[in-house]
């Protein structure tokens, strides 16, 4: 983060190998974002991993050891960024942290030496959500600060509407709610100036349904757990808003309902989805609810969904 912060440029071995490096190469990397991308989006990190660690030994690292002008070169680093970031992402996505840490960091050099903003922004959130994650609440608002102040130069309003929705994530975790409050805020006006033909693609993803789903998961890191059940009808199921339906403390007269039809109705949508599933973070989100729903095991819905789940996600897990 401080040598993003810093303004030395990153430099890289450029020249060293006789290899000429030009356009069609560089159309071929992005082409090869967009398949590892969607298959992590709709089977987890676990699949693609170890193809696409190949793929950066074998093609992007000798391209990037290769001639090419100044241009071309801006080009390279900023494709070699997004492919770190995916095998970053992945890596922390299948529960590989400090190699996940790794690729971030290569990531965030390549996309200081492009001079691409927004991908540095998008890296540091991911980072950020990876800090936040690992129970680490002022590296993910180190992390999430640092992206806004990129987003702010990028001219990518998804790019700033997405950074603001992970640092309200990071303050919910520091229980600061009023800085929580004016993040989310920024979030939903960024998002309203975006337009998603001028975004790049890597954030196109980020609409509005994936908006409210932040502020779902900001209202569950701050422990607002009726806004959670409010809001869960209105985006798709996820099994960290299955949670909110069970929660962790019962008793007391402030004590949020227990609705374990719902818990299920939702965790069966995100099994549904899930199937072939290789995300170690997203099983044990599934895990974390079943947990919770074992005392309510001699329910029929429970009984339903626990066989759902034996026969999908457990023998993946």
């Amino acid at each position: 983060m401080r040598e993003w912060l810093d303004e030395t440029i990153p430099t890289f071995s450029a020249g060293s190998s006789p290899r000429r490096v030009g356009a069609a190469d560089i159309a071929v990397m992005w082409s090869m974002c967009d398949v590892f991308a969607n298959t992590d989006h709709h089977l987890g990190g676990g699949y693609a991993r170890s193809t696409l660690a190949r793929f950066l030994d074998d093609v992007v690292s000798p391209a990037l050891q290769g001639t090419y002008d100044s241009r071309i070169g801006r080009d390279l680093y900023a494709v070699a960024a997004r492919l770190c970031d995916l095998s970053g992402f992945m890596c922390f996505d299948s529960a590989r942290q400090r190699l996940g840490q790794v690729h971030f960091q290569q990531a965030l050099r390549l996309a200081k030496a492009s001079g691409n903003a927004a991908l540095g922004a998008h890296i540091l959130t991911d980072m950020s959500m990876q800090a936040h994650y690992l129970g680490h609440p002022t590296e993910a608002l180190r992390l999430g600060s640092a992206a806004i102040r990129a987003a702010d130069q990028s001219g990518s309003p998804s790019t700033a509407a997405r950074c603001n929705a992970l640092l309200a994530r990071a303050h919910a975790l520091n229980r600061d709610a009023p800085a929580r409050a004016r993040a989310m805020a920024e979030a939903e006006r960024q998002l309203n100036r975006a337009h998603p033909d001028d975004e790049p693609d890597w954030i196109r993803f980020f609409t509005d349904r994936q908006l409210s789903a932040e502020f779902m998961y900001a209202a569950h890191d701050a422990r607002l757990t009726g806004d959670v059940q409010q809001w869960a009808p209105t985006v798709l199921a996820a099994s960290t808003l299955a949670g909110s339906f069970v929660p962790a403390v019962h008793g007391g007269s402030n004590a949020p309902a227990v609705d374990v039809e719902q818990a299920c109705r939702v965790l069966g949508n995100t099994l549904r989805a899930a199937r072939g599933l290789t995300s170690a973070r997203g099983i044990e989100a599934i895990n974390i609810v079943r947990r919770r729903l074992a005392p309510y095991a001699e329910m029929d819905v429970v009984k339903e969904f626990e066989h759902e789940f034996q026969t999908t996600v457990a023998l993946i897990g």
